[in-house]
């Protein structure tokens, strides 16, 4: 989906160093009742997805950006990668979130306010269809109704230790640790990369198509 049909100049900044292992081994396993609790309500708001989709307000809504909050906790829930008790708490947050959202698009549709500060985006690959997340800061300077070519930058984050698709997407930080205490001044990207594989294969491809679905 193409949230800015806008002109743009890019700068790429990689930081961090190579990743040599994508993950720690996870210190915290799920118990049975916290992996049903998981399941069951990713079911739930996949069948509210489903309804949203076959209504007509949600004719205009992006649902990658609905989905990428179940993806997340559907991914690692089958992987086990919960590393602490906080990963399970952070998915339920998000899954509340995606709840909220889709309460919000049942009712309005696909019109939503102007959105600016940092947002959880989505979009669904090319390569496999799974549904990838990213981030956006959008500046409050941004001027949404010109047709004058904007800047946006992609920042490429560095080896985030044991953060997954949950972790990444309840990151309320990025900007700070990007920028520190003086917000850019344009739009940046923070893609997700498939995690820690240095920006190669799909985490290169994960650049390429989080940027087409912004611009």
């Amino acid at each position: 989906m193409k949230r800015f049909l806008i002109s743009f100049g890019c700068v790429f900044l990689v930081m961090g160093q190579v990743a040599w292992a994508q993950f720690s081994k996870p210190s915290y396993s799920l118990s049975p009742m916290e992996k049903d609790t998981l399941a069951s309500r990713c079911k739930y708001l996949r069948d509210e997805i489903a309804k949203l989709q076959k209504s007509p307000k949600g004719a205009e809504v992006n649902m990658a950006d609905l989905y990428v909050y179940i993806s997340a906790a559907e991914i690692n829930l089958k992987q086990d990668l919960f590393f602490t008790l906080q990963t399970y708490k952070q998915s339920l947050t998000l899954l509340d979130i995606c709840e909220t959202k889709i309460a919000y698009f049942s009712s309005v549709g696909g019109k939503i306010k102007v959105q600016t500060g940092l947002i959880n985006c989505g979009y669904q690959s090319a390569i496999d269809r799974s549904y990838q997340p990213y981030q956006l800061f959008i500046p409050e300077s941004f001027p949404f109704k010109t047709n004058t070519p904007q800047q946006i930058e992609v920042f490429l984050h560095g080896r985030m230790g044991n953060v997954n698709e949950i972790g990444f997407l309840s990151s309320r930080g990025t900007v700070s640790s990007a920028f520190g205490p003086t917000k850019p001044d344009h739009i940046v990207l923070f893609p997700f990369g498939r995690g820690n594989n240095g920006w190669r294969y799909a985490g290169e491809q994960d650049v390429i198509e989080a940027l087409a679905d912004v611009c």
